[in-house]
């Protein structure tokens, strides 16, 4: 008898990129929602930490950086206008995905699957029925699945340099990581709308956009689309939409 599957493939290196390689496995594997909240954390990030560098993720030794005091350095630059509560669990959950990381680097066999990888280890090993592996779980519903399948990160609200406004919305998105940015600047050629996924190599990729004769108002203007000047909850609704036109280029599953 075959013996129940139940860690996790050990990681490749100690690198950064190989943190966020192993986590994207590890939520692929059919992963918690907590276990993808730490993928998309750990992604958005040590992707941050590595631009910020001028470094290549591949070349940054996670053994050695002190987590709490990257986020120190770098979390005002990335969550500016993220309220404490909600950084404190952004916070946590990058610690989560560093220490299982480097547990997994020592022992592999230490880290634990989330429960929709321990349901597939029992269908594919048929072990005894008091086994862990063959511990049924119930299925999630289609409309649980969809729930589940996006995350948002954060969400930055600003001004462009004419005093427009200026939304930034990160999602995690079934295995993608996608981001919104929307600009209402006073000159509709400085405006724009558009949703990027962030590639294996970290670099933000365009997969959508909205023209901004689309959305931009011209108090004076005699062509405008829109009947009147966006407000910042029409703009945040814009940057959804765009997320979840992404999600359906990307076949990922949306509300």
């Amino acid at each position: 008898m075959r013996a129940a599957a139940t860690a996790l493939p050990a990681p490749h290196g100690p690198s950064a990129a190989d943190l966020i390689t192993w986590w994207h496995d590890r939520a692929d594997f059919g992963g918690t929602t907590t276990e993808r909240s730490c993928t998309a954390v750990a992604t958005t990030f040590l992707g941050h930490v590595a631009q910020h560098a001028d470094a290549d993720p591949q070349a940054i030794d996670m053994r050695t950086p002190d987590v709490d005091q990257l986020v120190t350095d770098h979390a005002d630059c990335l969550w500016p206008h993220v309220a404490a509560a909600t950084r404190h669990n952004y916070t946590n959950r990058l610690r989560r995905a560093v220490a299982d990381f480097l547990t997994a680097l020592d022992d592999p066999t230490a880290v634990r699957p989330g429960r929709a990888r321990a349901r597939l280890d029992a269908a594919r090993n048929r072990t005894s029925p008091t086994s862990e592996a063959a511990i049924e779980y119930p299925d999630r519903t289609d409309k649980e699945a969809t729930m589940t399948a996006i995350t948002e990160l954060e969400t930055a609200i600003g001004t462009t340099a004419n005093g427009g406004s200026r939304i930034t919305r990160i999602w995690h998105c079934g295995e993608h990581t996608v981001r919104a940015r929307v600009a209402h600047d006073s000159y509709r050629q400085q405006s724009f709308a558009l949703a990027e996924v962030l590639t294996p190599a970290l670099e933000w990729t365009k997969v959508c956009e909205t023209p901004p004769e689309d959305f931009h108002f011209e108090t004076f203007g005699n062509h405008n689309k829109v009947p009147k000047h966006p407000t910042e909850a029409d703009l945040l609704a814009l940057a959804e939409d765009l997320m979840r036109r992404a999600c359906q280029i990307l076949h990922v599953p949306s509300a």
